[in-house]
């Protein structure tokens, strides 16, 4: 499970930490070992009481010393928008519009494990965006309500923007996408925010929602020499031996969905 971002803020008590987790349940219990450690760096000294912490990534609490174990695919996780396979045109566009950002809103859509979200948590980190975030099957009238409440305020970075990242968007209702329109056009926006809509296919969107975003594909066609040279290279950094199992056979097994190649790479390090 992805960990977009942590803020533990004045951290006395349990408590506390529970107020700064994310809303859902699944958030918190994929959380629950690292509350632990991380309410014992307190006890230790080792954070101090009123120290606010940041983290971009489950690999980035991993490196912090508490010692929470992370898949690979958020240990490897691009952080760059350059650093991504494949993905040419995207990368390209992405690219130009972090050197420029303004307020708009976008639609990627692609194949799951393509990379649609990793590249908007790398687009949001690129311009130092506010970040909030949509998970699947959340997006509700009332949650767009109370998300793009919180982009009315200014974000922590002078002149800079919100991004608002909603996963699986081709899985909102019509009610939902309804109270889009407004915020999304010129009628109500708020300001200086960034909208990135995730879907594995637009057919369920409706059009007047499709109009207002700019649409990017996401297409793993022709990748699959370059996610066998990544998963090699995610070998040596693991194992540090350049022999290891089928590269090639791995990435064509897996369509070329990055996610699941490094899944089947996890399962090969274990039988080691």
């Amino acid at each position: 499970m992805r960990l977009a971002l942590v803020r533990c803020a004045r951290v006395r008590t349990r408590e506390a930490l529970n107020h700064a987790l994310p809303a859902t349940d699944s958030g918190r219990d994929c959380l629950g070992s690292l509350c632990i450690r991380f309410l014992d760096a307190v006890r230790r000294g080792h954070i101090q009481t009123g120290e606010t912490i940041m983290f971009d990534s489950m690999r980035d609490a991993e490196q912090t010393g508490l010692g929470f174990p992370v898949p690979l695919s958020e240990k490897y996780r691009p952080k760059k928008i350059a650093d991504f396979i494949g993905l040419e045109k995207t990368r390209k566009v992405l690219g130009a519009f972090a050197q420029r950002p303004t307020s708009s809103a976008w639609l990627f859509v692609g194949a799951s494990g393509v990379g649609k979200s990793s590249l908007a948590l790398a687009l949001a980190s690129e311009i130092e965006a506010e970040f909030h975030h949509i998970p699947s099957q959340k997006c509700t009238a009332q949650t767009i309500d109370d998300t793009v409440r919180l982009c009315w305020y200014l974000p922590r970075k002078a002149n800079g923007f919100h991004l608002v990242l909603v996963d699986e968007a081709d899985r909102m209702s019509s009610a939902a996408q309804l109270a889009l329109l407004s915020k999304l056009d010129s009628t109500d926006p708020p300001p200086s925010t960034i909208f990135i809509f995730t879907a594995n296919q637009a057919d369920g969107l409706e059009n007047r929602f499709l109009s207002r975003c700019r649409k990017l594909e996401f297409s793993n066609y022709g990748m699959r020499e370059s996610l066998a040279a990544f998963l090699a290279k995610v070998w040596y950094s693991e194992t540090g031996s350049e022999q290891g199992p089928d590269f090639a056979r791995i990435a064509k097994e897996s369509t070329n969905n990055v996610r699941d190649a490094l899944m089947t790479l996890e399962v090969e390090l274990l039988a080691r």
